[in-house]
């Protein structure tokens, strides 16, 4: 009996003993990780001019984002403006909600306007926006959306990267994006169906990894009606140009 008062005392003494140790010891414990943290980050990921003679310009992609590791909000823009003034330009501004699906993907939602000038036309439309992008297969970066118009306007946008490292500053970076629609739009001189496929190949060299200009060629096929406005407009239908740019971020 004495004995297992003995015991019993024992225990409940150690027990008090390390609770207060543990209590003690908090104090000293490090502030907590504050995953909630926001971030941000703009890319100019294209920013090149293109010499073409009398259909010389200047193309662009950029993105930028705000926000933690789950929620972010998303700009971004991507057009194309000539640099002689009788040629016709394009350009698109999306502002998106993102949130973080998986680890690598994110579900984006927002608003779309697209705008196209020159060669005596005018013309903008805004469209609801569904996206998807991310890291896919751990190999390329992915960006996929969905343009919902009203009227009927169904458009989408796939687009994809991946960066081929020579050395630690010498990098190429193979690029494909092509672009479709629901239904035909003379405003914007594209057609039903498949518009077109966009290939590229740049070869960059990283001064800092913020700044890094770069040399290459795109090559642009047109299909369908897309194809058919373009040469009345002049424009051909499969060209290869070479371009010079710079790729930099903040």
């Amino acid at each position: 009996m004495k004995k297992n008062i003995i015991f019993s005392f024992i225990f409940v003494f150690s027990t008090f003993t390390q609770s207060i140790c543990r209590a003690e010891s908090k104090a000293d414990w490090p502030n907590p990780v504050m995953d909630q943290e926001h971030f941000g980050l703009l890319l100019f990921d294209l920013l090149e001019y293109k010499p073409n003679g009398d259909k010389s310009g200047v193309d662009w992609d950029i993105v930028g984002w705000r926000g933690s590791d789950k929620n972010r909000i998303w700009v971004k823009s991507e057009g194309s403006a000539p640099t002689v003034s009788a040629r016709s330009g394009e350009a698109d501004l999306q502002v998106l909600y993102g949130n973080l699906i998986s680890a690598y993907f994110d579900a984006q939602l927002g608003a779309r306007v697209e705008q196209t000038w020159g060669n005596k036309k005018n013309a903008s439309r805004v469209s609801a926006v569904l996206g998807l992008q991310g890291l896919s297969l751990y190999i390329f970066e992915f960006e996929s959306a969905l343009f919902i118009g009203n009227a009927g306007y169904i458009a989408g946008r796939i687009s994809a990267n991946k960066d081929f490292r020579f050395t630690q500053k010498a990098i190429v970076q193979f690029r494909f994006e092509t672009n479709a629609a629901g239904q035909r739009s003379e405003e914007f001189e594209t057609g039903s169906g498949i518009n077109d496929l966009v290939l590229g190949l740049r070869l960059r060299y990283e001064f800092k990894r913020e700044f890094a200009p770069y040399i290459g060629v795109a090559w642009t096929e047109l299909y369908g009606d897309t194809a058919n406005y373009r040469t009345l407009s002049g424009d051909k239908i499969s060209e290869w140009n070479f371009v010079t740019g710079l790729r930099m971020w903040f």
